[in-house]
């Protein structure tokens, strides 16, 4: 008798678990990482992540760009994989693609230019769409996991160029033919609360911070960043980073100004290619980013001498400052070395800066 009782019972078990709405429980409770999630740019794979009910974080700096977008170079949990409702998956995203621009024939949009400041990415990127006008952001940093609806949500502006209420057109056209664009650009801090933690100095797993590295850590972070005495940067020693103030791992208001400032450190990052000869571009009032990206592509020992920042904005340190003076004249070709004895002597390509408009 007390088997047939034991029998019944687990008959009663075995039932219940298989049961319709069980399983259909289970079902709720877990999602397949959606394949298409890796056949789209990292706005439409966080979109696609996100719809499946998973929270997302993106991990690599990237870019937005007129005509171009972030491509997704790694998903992890990788695609197809079942993981439970509301899990994080990181999606890594880096470079992207170009894609030709679409102007109306006949017709250069315009539209006049609103304030954005603290606005969300996704309504610069909405405004854009609706005027057939284009905008640009160079430096889109990482965050963790996120459950806002689109990816641009996880962003706000802190600084943009044109001014408000500037009229802009999408393109100009240029005398030999053909257009140029000229987006709206935007740097951008993450959305959160008001306040912001200074990121910890210096970084365990990188060794010293270079004053660049320094400047882009707390613009990602949220803070505008002072350097209170005048510097000089060279390929072969950018200079290293004093801690900042706020004092690392301090809580203070997002959008207030951090201090740090440049100190000796043997952070060598050059190698120079010899060349017979360069011909020099003219970068007077040209953005100081624009000198030292040339500068680098080249393989030249440059050297960048700058006053004071006072509460920068931009992306990257180099955008608060423009080329006020370069001791190579432009169109000049310039023998990039020169022998000394057994050896080589690298000719220094120095640039004076001065602080850039608004910065």
């Amino acid at each position: 008798m007390n088997r047939s009782i034991y029998f019944l019972l687990a008959l009663i078990a075995v039932a219940a678990l298989t049961a319709p709405g069980c399983g259909k429980k289970n079902a709720e409770r877990t999602v397949t990482v959606p394949k298409m999630a890796a056949n789209t740019d990292a706005g439409g794979a966080y979109d696609v992540l996100h719809r499946a009910g998973l929270r997302v974080a993106v991990s690599g700096t990237s870019a937005h760009r007129p005509n171009g977008s972030s491509i997704v170079s790694r998903i992890k949990p990788q695609v197809g994989s079942i993981v439970r409702r509301g899990s994080i998956v990181t999606v890594n995203v880096d470079g992207g693609f170009l894609a030709s621009p679409t102007i109306p024939k006949g017709l250069i949009p315009a539209a006049q230019v609103p304030d954005f400041s603290a606005a969300s990415l996704s309504a610069v990127d909405r405004w854009a769409q609706k005027h057939g006008l284009y905008w640009q952001c160079r430096r889109l940093p990482p965050f963790p996991a996120s459950n806002r609806p689109h990816l641009f949500d996880n962003y706000v502006v802190v600084h943009q160029s044109p001014a408000p209420g500037t009229i802009l057109h999408s393109a100009i056209s240029l005398p030999q033919g053909g257009i140029r664009l000229t987006p709206v650009t935007v740097s951008v801090a993450l959305t959160g609360a008001a306040a912001a933690k200074v990121p910890l100095f210096p970084d365990p797993r990188r060794g010293t911070l270079t004053l660049f590295q320094a400047y882009e850590r707390l613009h990602d972070a949220g803070f505008r960043v002072s350097i209170p005495v005048a510097f000089s940067l060279n390929a072969e020693d950018p200079s290293a980073s004093t801690l900042p103030l706020p004092r690392a791992g301090s809580i203070a208001a997002r959008g207030s100004v951090a201090t740090i400032g440049p100190r000796f450190g043997p952070i060598g990052e050059w190698f120079g290619r010899p060349r017979a000869r360069i011909r020099v571009p003219s970068f007077a009032g040209q953005p100081a980013t624009r000198a030292i990206d040339w500068a680098r592509r080249q393989r030249l020992f440059w050297i960048f001498r700058a006053p004071a920042l006072r509460a920068g904005a931009r992306p990257r340190l180099l955008d608060n400052y423009v080329i006020a003076g370069q001791t190579q004249a432009p169109g000049e070709a310039v023998p990039t070395y020169h022998a000394l004895g057994d050896g080589i002597y690298f000719t220094r390509f120095v640039f004076e800066l001065e602080p850039g408009p608004a910065s």
